[in-house]
């Protein structure tokens, strides 16, 4: 009776009403946690039956099968890559054309041993360049002196095969140093000068003088080339079509008279006459076939 010491009538009144309220609130709480145990109960009752225990066991033993066929494809397929990167490494490193095998060496000469091998992936039209730790570098991510030294490399392997397949082309450089520190056009100065000797003559064209004494340092065989002080054009004799007769038909034995060009160096026929001259021609050619 505390709560309701000190209170007149209507405080009671409005004390016990609070009181109510309160007790069907807790009411309406203790219900719910009722209905709540209830459905708990069924639930366990649910699971611990028979027939769903042995489903799930069922269940888990094909999780466990479908893991096991999982881990032996996995097995099959791990073990097929690794053989086939251990294929493509050895094509990549062995089975190299022969004439990227000869590039390397030039290329390794020229750069000190900076860059060795150049190869090409397989199934890949790339070519890639190992630098001296034997990191892999694109073509196009090297510096441009590094490129032209590539490609002298390349053009020395190439045509050595040629000379060895018993064709002879002489090999013609136009300034392919310029792009190239002193230590390294040196080298490929004396690439040059080695490959003459081995492979066959090469003719290098270049107007820088510190590359030209390059060359006779060496004791290549230098020489200027003056250019005149007029250039006078000589002349070029010019061709120019007679008409072509008018032509019957022709049977299989008919001796055919073909359009006739005669050069002359006096005037050059003009663009309807070679017009005329080529739909005539190609008029002769038709009644041909």
């Amino acid at each position: 009776m505390e709560p309701f010491e000190g209170l007149n009538s209507e405080g009671v009144h409005e004390r016990s009403c609070l009181l109510q309220d309160e007790i069907q609130s807790i009411n309406g709480d203790l219900q719910h946690a009722f209905e709540l145990r209830g459905q708990l109960k069924a639930k366990a009752t649910q699971i611990t039956s028979d027939r769903d225990v042995n489903q799930l066991r069922l269940q888990k033993r094909n999780l466990e099968l479908r893991i096991q066929a999982y881990e032996e494809h996995w097995k099959i397929w791990s073990l097929t890559e690794h053989l086939f990167a251990g294929v493509r490494d050895h094509f990549e490193t062995q089975r190299q054309p022969e004439t990227l095998r000869n590039a390397s060496l030039w290329l390794e000469t020229i750069t000190e041993g900076d860059y060795g091998r150049i190869w090409t992936p397989l199934g890949e039209d790339l070519l890639y360049v190992d630098d001296a730790q034997g990191q892999p570098w694109a073509i196009d991510s090297l510096s441009r002196g590094t490129r032209e030294s590539i490609y002298l490399s390349l053009r020395f392997a190439l045509v050595r095969s040629y000379h060895e397949g018993g064709i002879s082309l002489p090999l013609i450089l136009d300034d392919v140093l310029v792009n190239c520190d002193l230590s390294r056009a040196k080298n490929a100065i004396k690439a040059i000068h080695q490959f003459s000797n081995e492979v066959g003559q090469v003719l290098f064209f270049t107007c820088h003088d510190h590359i030209a004494d390059l060359f006779s340092q060496i004791g290549a065989d230098v020489r200027p080339i003056i250019k005149p002080d007029t250039v006078t054009a000589p002349e070029i004799p010019r061709i120019s079509f007679d008409a072509v007769s008018t032509h019957e038909s022709l049977g299989p034995c008919t001796p055919v008279q073909v359009a006739s060009a005669r050069l002359s160096a006096i005037e050059e026929p003009s663009f309807e006459q070679l017009h005329n001259a080529l739909s005539e021609t190609d008029d002769l050619i038709r009644e041909l076939d």
